[in-house]
């Protein structure tokens, strides 16, 4: 082989490779470009997911509060239904309904079923 066909050779040996590589680069831009666009909706997702997480933990707590305060007031329901202290104006008027339920609960299911109100 002579020096000129060496230096051809070589020289379409390295065109081919920086084709080669140019295809690649190609690809692989398209790729970044790709995992950009998803790690964005990625991102875009746990932001949601977070603001979405910090709501339902406020709403546990507004639950937890109002449950604290519905056991409260059973408390001092029953103390008040027991004697251990003076009923309010409110707990006399639940205590009354209190009442009228457990004058419903012994008349029976059927009288309940009866009562029911369906749409």
């Amino acid at each position: 082989m002579t020096k000129e066909r060496y230096y051809e050779s070589q020289e379409r040996d390295l065109k081919k490779d920086i084709r080669s590589v140019e295809r690649a680069l190609f690809g692989l831009e398209d790729n970044v470009e790709g995992a950009s666009l998803r790690a964005l909706k990625a991102q875009k997702e746990l932001d949601e997911a977070e603001a979405d997480l910090e709501k339902a933990r406020q709403e546990m707590k507004v639950a937890r509060q109002r449950l604290d305060g519905y056991r409260e007031q059973l408390k001092e329901l029953r103390d008040a239904r027991n004697g251990k202290t003076t009923p309010k104006k409110s707990q006399i008027d639940t205590l009354e309904l209190m009442n009228e339920v457990e004058i419903v609960r012994g008349l029976g299911l059927d009288y309940l079923q009866k009562l029911e109100v369906r749409p």
